[in-house]
This record gives structure tokens, C-alpha cells and sequence, in this order.
């Protein structure tokens, strides 16, 4: 590791040789991230080729076996979003066969499997499916015994591409959240305007609530303008809130760009001098 900064060098060969270590380390992101505005997106093609093809593009390069050829890619599909709905699984299996990505398993985060979190531990691609229970998953992903979320990462942090599916995006981006955010900024005005509560007839779960996601996408995503509005101004200065429709797309490549496909992205940004998004 580069040494303290307040230690001084004995040589210029030390010091250049912590450089090279400090340089590997801030090399970010480690392979690519696919966030897509829904499930349709998996079975979108151009012409005569599927658009999921960009997927099998970023893949890492297998080690090669005992018989010289290259290891079968492998992918897991984490989907409690969706309460483990099988369905939407066999979907994300039907689009891993049009790039010949046959070794597929399903992880459920209420009890995974050992056959599971293993294949997981080798996978080359790891989706987070789509589906309304956010706040439950993510307390899935981050608080079981299995450390699941912590699995993601490193998969992630050793070459693995990631896939979100509309909600399971939040998980990728640098928060998740749930409910309407738009109602949240109103509850607030009308607080420090000292009138009652507009909102307040609300039950607790459909409040707007988000904590601090994986933070792997420098972003949140929205899937319309006056939401993307609204969580740039709660999230305040240095918060980047992009419009994900459910046909569009947001590749987070390897150089650090942010790529749009298949429509136009809008981002929205909090000017913490003007006070306004």
C-alpha cells in the first residue's frame, strides 16, 4: 500500500513504485454497468441482431480449461424485486441464449442456495432484476447472513459486468429509494411554512425513503422528468439524477462515461448557488 502521507521517501524508486500502486487503485470502473429502463430492453433488436449483444462485448475473457477452450460464461440473476418471480427469470434466461450465455441460475435472496451463491462466486454477468419491493430487497441484499450485496461487488470489482432492470438500477447508482419524492418536497415547504402536512393522510410505506446504494454509478435514476426534478433537489449539491425511460438504456463504461442507448437521456443537476435544479 502507498505509504502515509505525512513518511518521506528514500528514493525515487520507492516513490514511483507507490505511484504505480496508487494509480492501479484509482482505475475506475472495473468493467462495465448496464442499466436498463425495463426488461423489454433485453429482447430490443436492430435489424437482425439483438441489442443485448453490447453485453457479451464487455465480457472479460475466460481462462481457457483442460481441453484449451475458453470457460462457458456464467450468469446469475437476483430477482426477489419481483418476489422471485420465475417468469421474469426465464425471460433473462431466454436473452442470454441469443448471445450463447447458457449457464444461467437463479438467486433467491429469501433463502439462496449453496449451488447458487457458488455460481454467483463465478459469474461473469450479475443481474438485479425489476419489480416494486425495493426497500424489502435491498434489506435482502445488505443484511442476510449469505452477504449477497458484498458478493455483487466483488464480482463486480474482479471484471464481472453488472445489470440492472428498472428498479434494480437504484441498487447500482449511488442511492435507492421508494415512494414519490415530489411529495416529500411539498411535506417540507409546508413544514417551514408552519401548515399542515399535505401528505400526511399517507401510510409510512408509501413516504419517500432512500438510503445510500452501491454506489458503483455516480447517478440515480428516474423514469420521468418531474421525478428526476425532484430527487436532484432533495439530494441537493453534487447529485446527478438521469431520466431512464423504459425503452432507453445507460452503459457505465470502463473509461467512466456514461453512454445512453436506444433513447435520450436527461440529467438533472442541483446548482447548490442558484438553489435550484
Amino acid at each position: 500500500m502507498p505509504a502515509d502521507p505525512g513518511n518521506t521517501y528514500r528514493s525515487i524508486e520507492a516513490y514511483l513504485k507507490d505511484l504505480e500502486v496508487r494509480q492501479q487503485l484509482e482505475k475506475a470502473p472495473c468493467a462495465a454497468v448496464f442499466m436498463l429502463g425495463s426488461e423489454e430492453v433485453l429482447s430490443i433488436r436492430y435489424g437482425n441482431h439483438p441489442w443485448i449483444v453490447r453485453v457479451r462485448c464487455e465480457l472479460p475473457t475466460r481462462p481457457l480449461g483442460p481441453g484449451g477452450m475458453e470457460e462457458p460464461v456464467r450468469a446469475t440473476y437476483i430477482g426477489a424485486n419481483s418476489n422471485e418471480d420465475t417468469q421474469r427469470f426465464a425471460a433473462f434466461v431466454e436473452a442470454m441464449r441469443t448471445i450463447d450465455v447458457f449457464s444461467c441460475v437463479h438467486l433467491k435472496l429469501a433463502k439462496p442456495s449453496a449451488r447458487a451463491l457458488a455460481h454467483l462466486e463465478e459469474s461473469d454477468i450479475v443481474c438485479l432484476g425489476d419489480g416494486p419491493h425495493v426497500l424489502q430487497t435491498w434489506r435482502m441484499l445488505s443484511l442476510n447472513e449469505e452477504c449477497v450485496l458484498e458478493r455483487v461487488k466483488w464480482r463486480y470489482y474482479t471484471g464481472a459486468v453488472l445489470i440492472g432492470l428498472g428498479t434494480g438500477c437504484q441498487f447500482l447508482g449511488q442511492r435507492w429509494w421508494v415512494g414519490e419524492p415530489r411529495h416529500e418536497l411539498e411535506s417540507r415547504e409546508a413544514a417551514k411554512a408552519g401548515q399542515p402536512d399535505p401528505h400526511a393522510h399517507q401510510p409510512i410505506e408509501a413516504r419517500y425513503w432512500g438510503e445510500k446504494a452501491t454506489e458503483i454509478v455516480p447517478c440515480l435514476v428516474a423514469i420521468d422528468d418531474a421525478q428526476a426534478e425532484a430527487l436532484a433537489e432533495l439530494q441537493g449539491a453534487g447529485a446527478l439524477c438521469i431520466v431512464l425511460p423504459p425503452k432507453g438504456s445507460l452503459i457505465f463504461n470502463v473509461d467512466g462515461c456514461l453512454e445512453p442507448c436506444g433513447a435520450l437521456l436527461c440529467e438533472y443537476r442541483y446548482d447548490w448557488k442558484a438553489k435550484e435544479v
